[in-house]
């Protein structure tokens, strides 16, 4: 149960990832979607867990929000972090921080290796031409799907309870 709102959320990822890529701009509707759909699981996953998965979603808003007021990242990055944090189940925070971290040198190494194959059929996407800037929503939805598949994977092994 406690992957479940996680696998729910899924398709809003992948919508951030393709807006992101396509635009440069991750839709408040994204966030917004999130935060409804996690009000909606609650009692999937208790209040006690709800409450928990909170904290973290406000901490990296609050640190986001000063590397947006930076310049560092954009809002829209900013926000559909924080609301991915509320599918996190807060007992896997240090996975998920680990998962992150690939899923950023993933996003990098897609972009630049894309903009540099310099496709005809990507030339109308705005990230392939942004020099200097780098369509996160990419890695933060590579790091929500890679959490979901890893968790998922330690579950059927049996190491994970």
């Amino acid at each position: 149960m406690m992957l479940l709102p996680l696998l729910l959320f899924t398709p809003v990822l992948l919508y951030v990832a393709q807006s992101d890529l396509r635009w440069m701009r991750i839709p408040n509707t994204a966030s917004l979607l999130g935060i409804g759909l996690f009000v909606v699981t609650i009692p999937l996953i208790g209040l006690e867990e709800a409450i928990s998965r909170i904290l973290p979603a406000l901490i990296v808003f609050c640190i986001g929000f000063a590397l947006f007021l930076l310049r560092i990242f954009a809002g829209g990055d900013v926000k559909i972090l924080a609301v991915l944090m509320l599918f996190i189940p807060s007992g896997t925070l240090s996975l998920f921080a680990l998962v992150f971290s690939g899923a950023m040198l993933l996003g990098i190494v897609a972009v630049t290796g894309t903009r540099a194959l310099a496709l005809p059929q990507l030339r109308g996407w705005v990230s392939m031409r942004a020099r200097g800037l780098m369509p996160m929503g990419l890695s933060i939805s590579l790091a929500g799907i890679g959490h979901l598949a890893v968790l998922y994977a330690l579950k059927t092994s049996s190491l994970m309870p």
